[in-house]
Formats: C-alpha cells, sequence, structure tokens
C-alpha cells in the first residue's frame, strides 16, 4: 500500500500491532499512522520514510517495538526517535544514522535489543552506546566500527553480530563475557583469528569455536604458515605445469590435463620482509566447463587465486583433449568467478601461463579496464613452466601476497595443542602420498583416533572444535554424519572418486544416456569397481556427493535393490520435448513472479537449489539441468524456478509460483535461494520481487539452514474428478482376454450410468500418443481400477502403469489402497509367496538378460526407450512382490457386483 492506504488504516483507532513491512507508505502514511496512539509495536521496514515521517512516529509514545529497517531516516530521525523512551525493541538497519545517530540513541537506556546494521556508526557510535547496559542483542553488522572495548560493561548482552567489522584487537574478555550465548562474525577481521573460525555465513554463530580457540592459545601458542594457493582457469593453459615448477619439478609434457581437483604443497622459499618462511597449500581446479559447479564446493576460502590465461584460450571458444571437446571461458568469467566465489580479501595474480619466449608475451591481459578493481591485491605476470621463465617474478609475487595477508590481519596464530595435531595430520598424509594407492592406511580416521591424538597433543579444549577448523582450512574432510562419522584424510582419494563421476571417458557419457539417473551399482559398472573401491566406499561416496549437492536421491531402495540418484548436472536441459512443453504450461500463468539478477550466476547454484528440493520431493518434481517445479501441499500452490544466462556469464533466477497460497510460497523459495545463493558467496545485483518486506532476521535464517525449508512437495491433484482404468487389452481374442475385456466395458458402462467418464489407453490413446505419459496420467488419476492378470503381471506396458501409481502413492501402501480398486482375475495368481515370487522372478530374470547386454557393450547398445525400461526394472524385480502382498493381505469385495459398488460409492483419496 502507499501514503493513501495508510491514512485509511489511521481510522482503526484500536489497533496494538501493525505490520506494513515492505509498502511505499512514505513519509505521507507515517504522519497518518501516527493518530494510532495505542499502538505498542510497529514494523514500517522497507517503507520509504524519511527524517519527516522519522519525527511523526515520535508522538506514537506508547510503542515498546519499532522496526523502520531499509528506510532513510538519517541522523535528524534518530534523535526524533529518541523521545519514545518506552522502547525496548528497536531495528533502524541501514538508515544512515551515522554517529550522530547513534549518540542520540543513547538516551534509549530501556532498550534490550538494537539493529544499526548497514549503518556507518564507526567507533564513536559504539562508544556511545556503551550507556545501553540493558542490552542483550546488538546488530552492528557492517558498521565501520573497529574497537568493540566499550561493549565490555554490557553485561547483559546475549547476542552480537559485528559481522563486516574489521577490528583492531582481538578482545578475548568481551568473546568470554558468561552472558554471551551467541556472535556472528561473518566477513569480520579479529586480530591473529584464523577466519577459518569465525562464521561461515550470515546466520552461523561462531562463540563456540572462538571460545575453544582463545582456550587453545592460553596454553600457548604456534603462528599459522599455511596459505591456501587456488589456481585457476581454462584447461590446458599450463595449471598442473606451473604447481610442478612451485614443488620444484620439472615441466612433464607427458602429464595429463587436470579433471576435477588436484591437491598438493609446496614450500614458499621465502616471504619477504623477513616473514617467517610459508607453505602453500595447493588445490589445482580443472578448467573443463562441466567442473565449475562443484569446485564451487570448494572456493569459498580465503586464499591466493591465480588466474592463468593464454592468447589461445581467449581466442578459442572451446578446446579438444583425448578424443572430447570442452569449451573456455575468457579471462573476465574467471575473474567474476573468483569475486563471487572467493573472500574478498583474497588477492589475485592474472598469469599469461606458456610464455616461452619473450615476443610470447601481451602487454595486457584480454580483460576489462576495472575488471582488477574489486581486488585490493593484484598483481598481472607472465610465465613459462616449460623454460622457467618468469618464475622469479612468481616466487616474489606470492611473497608479496603471503606478505600483504599478514599486514593486513596479522600473523594468524593457533594453540600449541592444535599446531601439534595439524602437523601429525599433514606427516600422516605425507607417509601415504609416498605410497602405491592401493598400500595406504590413512584415508579415513576414526573420532576415536582423532580424540587420541588430541590428548596426546594437549592443550585442545574442544576436539570438535579444532575438527571444524582443520575442515575449514583444508587439511581434512569431515561432516557430522558423513563416511560413517569418520574424517576423511586422504581428500585426494575422496575427491578422484567424486570427480570419476563426471569424467568425460568413463562415467559421463552414460550419465547423459540416462538423464542424469544413476544407482550405486551403475557407478560401480561404470567407474568405481574398476579402480578397487568396494561396496562400503561406494556408499561412502555417495554419500559425500549427497551431502555436497552433486546429487540428490529420487527414490529408495527396494528390498534388495539400488537406491536411484540424480546428478542435476547431467540432466536434460530446456530444449527436451518434456520440459518444453512443461514450461509452455506456466507461459503467462504465474500468480507471482520474482528474478533475482547476478553478475556472474554461480554455475552450481541451481545444482544446488536442485538437489536440495530433490532430497525432500523425490518423484514428485520435475526437473531439469536449469530447473525445477513441484506443488506443495502446505500452500496448495505450484513453483517453478529457472535459471537463465541473461549476457556473458550474467544471468537470473526466476521464480514462478501459482493458485492457493502462491504468495507464501514464492516467499519461502526466496529465502531458500538467498540462503544458497550466499553458501557460495553470490549477492544478486538486482531484485525483482513483489512486495518484499525486510530479509528474515538471522534467527530464521540460521532455523532455515539447520531444518528443512517448509515445503511440502506432492504430486499435484488431478484436474478433475478424473478416473483411470489400467489393464492388458492386447490379446483380446483369446478367451481370458475376451472375459478381462468383458469386465472393463462393465466397469466403463456402470462408469457412465454414474456420471463418471473413465479413462482407458483403448480409447483415450491415438496412434502417436507416448505410452509413458499415458502411465503418467494413471498415476496422477484421482482413482485407478486395476485388472490384474497374469498377462499384466508380465506386460512392461502395464508394470510401467502399476508401477507408476506406486511412485505417485510415495510407495506408501496405505495410499495405493485408498485410490486404487483392484480386481484379481483367477489367471493372476497371488496368494501365497511362491506364487507371487513367480512374477517378481520374471522381472529379475528379464533384468538380468539386458543388465548382462548393458553390461558387456554399454547403454548404447539399447534404444533411448528400452534403455529407460530396463532402469525402471530395478524397481519392478524389488518391489512387485510387496505390491502384491499389499493386494492380497487387502479385504476385497467377493462378486463383481460388489467391485463396482467399492469402486464409485467409496470416495477417492484425495
Amino acid at each position: 500500500i502507499g501514503a493513501a492506504g495508510a491514512r485509511a488504516l489511521a481510522a482503526l483507532t484500536g489497533l496494538t500491532s501493525l505490520n506494513l513491512a515492505g509498502n511505499a507508505i512514505g513519509d505521507e502514511g507515517a504522519r497518518a499512522l501516527a493518530a494510532l496512539t495505542g499502538l505498542t509495536s510497529l514494523n514500517l521496514a522497507y517503507n520509504r520514510i524519511g527524517d519527516e515521517g522519522a519525527r511523526a512516529l515520535a508522538a506514537l509514545t506508547g510503542l515498546t517495538s519499532l522496526d523502520l529497517a531499509g528506510n532513510a531516516i538519517g541522523a535528524a530521525g534518530a534523535r526524533a526517535l529518541a523521545a519514545l523512551t518506552g522502547l525496548t525493541h528497536l531495528n533502524l538497519g541501514d538508515n544512515a544514522i551515522g554517529d550522530a545517530g547513534a549518540r542520540a540513541l543513547a538516551a534509549l537506556t530501556g532498550l534490550t535489543s538494537l539493529g544499526l546494521g548497514d549503518n556507518r556508526i564507526g567507533d564513536a557510535g559504539a562508544r556511545a552506546l556503551a550507556a545501553l547496559t540493558g542490552l542483550t542483542s546488538l546488530n552492528l553488522k557492517n558498521t565501520g566500527v573497529t574497537d568493540l572495548s566499550p561493549l565490555l560493561h554490557l553485561d547483559r548482552l546475549e547476542r552480537l553480530d559485528c559481522s563486516g567489522c574489521h577490528l583492531t584487537d582481538a578482545l578475548p574478555e568481551l568473546w568470554m563475557k558468561p552472558s554471551l550465548r551467541e556472535v556472528i562474525l561473518h566477513e569480520a577481521t579479529l586480530p591473529g583469528v584464523p577466519v577459518e573460525v569465525l562464521s561461515p555465513n550470515s546466520y552461523t554463530s561462531c562463540l563456540d569455536t572462538l571460545r575453544a580457540h582463545l582456550r587453545d592459545l592460553a596454553a600457548g601458542e604456534a603462528e599459522v604458515a599455511d596459505v591456501k594457493f587456488m589456481i585457476l582457469g581454462n584447461g590446458r593453459v599450463g595449471k598442473t605445469q606451473l604447481c610442478r615448477r612451485l614443488r620444484g619439478e620439472p615441466y612433464d609434457e607427458a602429464v595429463p590435463s587436470t579433471h576435477g581437483i588436484r591437491i598438493g604443497s609446496a614450500p614458499l622459499a621465502r616471504a619477504r620482509g623477513g616473514a617467517p618462511l610459508a607453505t602453500l597449500r595447493i588445490w589445482d581446479f580443472g578448467g573443463q566447463d562441466i567442473y565449475h559447479g562443484t569446485h564451487a564446493l570448494f572456493l569459498k576460502s580465503r586464499a591466493i587465486f591465480p588466474v592463468l590465461w593464454t592468447p589461445a584460450s581467449e581466442a578459442q571458444q572451446f578446446h579438444d583433449h583425448a578424443g572430447f571437446t570442452f569449451r573456455n571461458q575468457p579471462l573476465g568469467y574467471w575473474l567474476a568467478y573468483v569475486r563471487a566465489m572467493g573472500s574478498p580479501q583474497s588477492p589475485v595474480l592474472v598469469i599469461q601461463s606458456q610464455c616461452d619466449r619473450p615476443e610470447d608475451e601481451r602487454v595486457a591481459p584480454p580483460m576489462a579496464a576495472d575488471a582488477l578493481e574489486p581486488f585490493p591485491f593484484k598483481k598481472v605476470l607472465h610465465h613459462s613452466a616449460r623454460t622457467g621463465r618468469g618464475q622469479a617474478a612468481l616466487v616474489e609475487a606470492l611473497a608479496d601476497a603471503v606478505a600483504w595477508l599478514r599486514e593486513r590481519r596479522g600473523p594468524d596464530r593457533i594453540g600449541k595443542g592444535r599446531a601439534v595435531v595439524k602437523a601429525r595430520l599433514e606427516a600422516m598424509q605425507e607417509e601415504d602420498a609416498a605410497r602405491p594407492p592401493a598400500e595406504r592406511r590413512h584415508r579415513l580416521l576414526t573420532q576415536g583416533d582423532f580424540q587420541a591424538l588430541c590428548e596426546e597433543a594437549g592443550g585442545v579444549s574442544s576436539p570438535e572444535a579444532l575438527l571444524d577448523y582443520l575442515h575449514n582450512v583444508g587439511t581434512v574432510f569431515y561432516r557430522q554424519g558423513l563416511f560413517g562419522d569418520r574424517i576423511v584424510l586422504d581428500q585426494q582419494w575422496a575427491l578422484d572418486a567424486v570427480y570419476a563421476a563426471f569424467d568425460r571417458d568413463k562415467c559421463y557419457p552414460n550419465l547423459q544416456r540416462s538423464r542424469g539417473h544413476f544407482t550405486r551399482s551403475d557407478l560401480g559398472r561404470w567407474v568405481w569397481d574398476a579402480a578397487g573401491h568396494g561396496i562400503e566406499e561406494q556408499e561412502l561416496f555417495l554419500s559425500l556427493m549427497r551431502q555436497c549437492g552433486i546429487c540428490f536421491r529420487l527414490r529408495g531402495a527396494g528390498k534388495g535393490g539400488n537406491a536411484e540418484y540424480i546428478a542435476p548436472d547431467l540432466l536434460p536441459d530446456g530444449e527436451d520435448p518434456r520440459v518444453a512443453a512443461l514450461l509452455r504450461k506456466w507461459e503467462g500463468r504465474s500468480a507471482q513472479e520474482a528474478a533475482l539478477a547476478y553478475e556472474l550466476l554461480p554455475p552450481g547454484l541451481m545444482r544446488a537449489l536442485i538437489a536440495e528440493i530433490g532430497e525432500l520431493a523425490g518423484v514428485a518434481a520435475d526437473y531439469w539441468r536449469d530447473g525445477f517445479a513441484f506443488y506443495d501441499e502446505e500452500t496448495r500452490a505450484e513453483v517453478l524456478v529457472a535459471q537463465r544466462w541473461t549476457s556473458g556469464w550474467a544471468g537470473e533466477i526466476r521464480i514462478a509460483t501459482r493458485d492457493g497460497q502462491a504468495d507464501a510460497l514464492l516467499a519461502r523459495v526466496l529465502r531458500l535461494v538467498d540462503r544458497l545463493s550466499e553458501r557460495f558467496g553470490a549477492r544478486p545485483t538486482t531484485r525483482r520481487v513483489p512486495d518484499e518486506g525486510r530479509p528474515p532476521e538471522p534467527g530464521e535464517m540460521r532455523q532455515g539452514a539447520d531444518a528443512r525449508p517448509p515445503f511440502r512437495p506432492a504430486l499435484p491433484p488431478a484436474a478433475g474428478e478424473e478416473y483411470c482404468v489400467s489393464y492388458a487389452w492386447g490379446d483380446d481374442d483369446s478367451p481370458e482376454g475376451r472375459d478381462r475385456e468383458a469386465h472393463v466395458d462393465r466397469l466403463c458402462a456402470e462408469a457412465e450410468a454414474r456420471g463418471f467418464v473413465i479413462v482407458r489407453d483403448k480409447t483415450a490413446m491415438r496412434y502417436g500418443d507416448s505410452i509413458s505419459e499415458f502411465a503418467r496420467r494413471i498415476g496422477r488419476a484421482k482413482r485407478v481400477f486395476i485388472f490384474l492378470s497374469n498377462e499384466y503381471l508380465r506386460s512392461a506396458y502395464c508394470m510401467g502403469e502399476l508401477h507408476e501409481v506406486w511412485r505417485c502413492c510415495r510407495q506408501d501402501g496405505g495410499e495405493f489402497i485408498a485410490r486404487t480398486r483392484v480386481y484379481v482375475l483367477p489367471c493372476a495368481r497371488i496368494k501365497t509367496p511362491a506364487d507371487r515370487a513367480v512374477y517378481a522372478i520374471h522381472w529379475r530374470q528379464r533384468f538380468e538378460g539386458l543388465d548382462a547386454i548393458v553390461g558387456q557393450h554399454g547403454q548404447f547398445a539399447l534404444a533411448d526407450a528400452d534403455n529407460a525400461d530396463y532402469r525402471r526394472m530395478v524397481h519392478w524385480v524389488t518391489d512387485t512382490a510387496n505390491i502384491l502382498k499389499l493386494v492380497q493381505d487387502t479385504l476385497r469385495p467377493r462378486s463383481f457386483e460388489e467391485f463396482l459398488k467399492w469402486g464409485f460409492e467409496d470416495p477417492p483419496a484425495r
């Protein structure tokens, strides 16, 4: 609403609470609302209110809670609000109040919660806030505060957010205050404290890890000499050869191009200015385009980023290697990639590689004149790994970068006990690296072994906090619950196995053929078995892939079967006929829309969104490489989320919702996109969002990260009261076929007499129609009449229909029985376990026959449709006996007349 709407609301004089966040009432509307003198709580965030509006609101002396975030009241408005002495909660985030405004607010001594994020109040403002001794919550993010010592006297303070503040004193006594419960320090600087100890995002408290770090320091200190070195660029530009030079190894033409990530280390001979020696922890990222989205999982880090380029890679859109074609990206893309994915305080080295002769050097890299402006430390270099030209300049630049990092933050320090444990783990890694892969002993570390290392080292107050730190700096890989709660010490082993799924020469063609669908046994047959990985290890790799969002589980494993997974990066694109048909159904039919535009659309963002929704929705959603769509039971609305590139590497994510509570579903999906965007370090440059109020508070965001999104994906209800019949009708000339046809005819006649229309494939389908699409139609019908016969249970078409109904019922027996009416014909023998096993055995034998062909000749021996049937047969084998047992155990009518009554008079499940 605008000012006129606010004037209308001013008549509601009995109101005590009002929330109009995200409108545009302006100063005029604020003046109108000043008449509501009974208000105790008022939220006018993001309403274009200035200092005049704030002065008008100062008349509401009964207010105890006021939110004006995202307006422009300035210092004058803050001075006016200082008259509201009854306030206990005040949020003035992003209002340009400055230090003068903060000084004025010091008069509100009754405040317990104060939000001043994104106001440049500086140290003078922070000193003024020391008068607010009743504060329990204070938000100072991005306020320019460098000195928090005035807050030492706030003895009731429980929650503090100083994200984006570059503090000049670590101030241990503040973080150890007994009253504190939560501290957010995202993209903040705390002298001597490694950034990996601080908050990884804007909603995660680092208080426990920070306190553990400080306790360990008290037992003795050690300086951290490690610096991450994350090298990027197109494939075949020489990244691996440059890393070899840094490690003192010679140029080797025979070394293959990196696929995935290679991890290593190299000593930096001397850091400039007498600083201690440093160890470069090298992450060599494969440049092939299929890896970019997965690399983003590891890039959000403070590191030195060398970006390599060659004139050839800039001039050619593609490059060929090992019989495959890969896309090249321009240098500007890689710089935008670092800007989006890396830490804002990361040094960047732009290196023209393969400069074997002086005449190979280009004076200026092919990039926009201002491309390096966002990076506080940047250098442009030339280098040849083949001849060693430029090696001295590279080492000097690295020394400068290390010195610059240390000057900006001071040398990072950790407790001596932590340093001992870290060194011991690195020694184990180095010992293993010298052994052949099959003889390595330290791939995984148990929690018990890690605890023992901590106890032996001493000075480690919290092994859990140390493990979190070691994961964040890249020494180990650990996520709670993953790998049976074991710690991955040999990260190269795990990464090689994960990236092997994208190897163009091994898995990739098979995954493309299967439209991104696979099982554990598929990956085993394609790549993992040959590498010597047993089933337990393969399950571990799958859990890692799921945790990282590389794939998601579409459906669980039946008894003795394999779960089915989807790799979003290998799904069909928008040109696929099914996807194109779905998108056409949305054209001009959305009720609510939002679009988030990114300077660089993160390559892995859509994959992460699909994976998170996929884990929740399973078969109840539609997925393609650039988006997904699903129906939400809670809001009774549908949503479509899709990405598109607008120019170069810039792009947008569009969210559309319709029906039901479309606005509520849009807001929930937006929160999900925002949370995952932050994980990738990406912030939209523009947001086109209808009536968006204030962003969620950090507490709301935190809950969203720890719990599943508030969605209940389900198959959409069928349009109208559609009834379908599923039966085998291909043998109408046999006695059994004629009998079966007669039963179906009677069913349809009864339906017509009762005013229902039953859809049957024999009459509803025309030549050229898709049988699989009809099966999906049956699966989503309100009620499905199934005539089980021996012929039915041996027909691939019929089994496709039966299992589509089972899938649409979420493999839930109760829902299946409620939605279906099953008539068992005499020829279908399902009474005993032996009877039912005959059909399961039939499909196992059919599956094993095709599996032998695929195992020997690959999936390409089968037609696309046959390959799809082959993959579905896995579930027919595992689920058929369960479905038949369920049907047999269900009390059914004895006569066909009773069956008809049961089918039409008992209402279908909704």
